[in-house]
């Protein structure tokens, strides 16, 4: 029976301990626009399929589930979400291929990090929250060929969107076309 006790005990501890660092990890989450004047883009290191053909999209969206993954989108590629899971593994783009990403919580910054078996490229990238919540940091580094390339874009949270008519993909008047939208 002590065993048992003592077995409970250390489970309710560790479930505790992964309670206490979720809820001390910033929330991430929101939307954000590039702040140009503060980003450093390297042409070379790009958000790796969220820019599309733009390189560094103009608009993330940032989810944070309560389990701490953290899902980054854009307006540029839809269909290529990051996926960041702090303790596990996601795959992200790199050079003309996929890789798999560790990440975690280093203090109050989402580390990301994968390299090329193959190849021996590699890519490190970190979001942070600014002191005051109102901007998302993220610094891009990838290594490739003995060469270091980075990039920090810099992303200030949108209290309002844009006009849909401002979109990469524009919004249509479907009343001038037809009577509703295609299903």
């Amino acid at each position: 029976m002590t065993r048992i006790r003592l077995a409970t005990i250390c489970l309710g501890i560790a479930a505790l301990s992964a309670v206490a660092t979720v809820a001390q990890t910033p929330d991430l989450s929101g939307t954000w626009k590039l702040n140009e004047s503060e980003s450093r883009v390297d042409p070379a290191v790009a958000f790796a399929g969220l820019g599309g053909n733009a390189g560094v999209p103009v608009t993330v969206y940032v989810t944070q589930a309560r389990n701490g993954t953290v899902i980054v989108g854009s307006d540029m590629n839809t269909s290529r979400a990051r996926t960041y899971r702090p303790g596990g593994e996601s795959r992200a783009p790199l050079g003309n291929g996929d890789i798999t990403m560790t990440s975690r919580w280093e203090t109050s910054t989402l580390m990301s990090e994968g390299r090329d078996a193959e190849s021996g490229s590699a890519l490190r990238e970190a979001l942070s929250l600014s002191t005051d919540g109102e901007s998302l940091r993220v610094e891009i580094t990838v290594t490739a060929d003995n060469e270091t390339s980075s990039s920090t874009l810099v992303y200030d949270q949108a209290r309002r969107e844009s006009a849909c008519e401002d979109w990469p993909t524009p919004c249509k008047d479907w009343s001038a076309h037809q009577s509703k939208p295609p299903a």
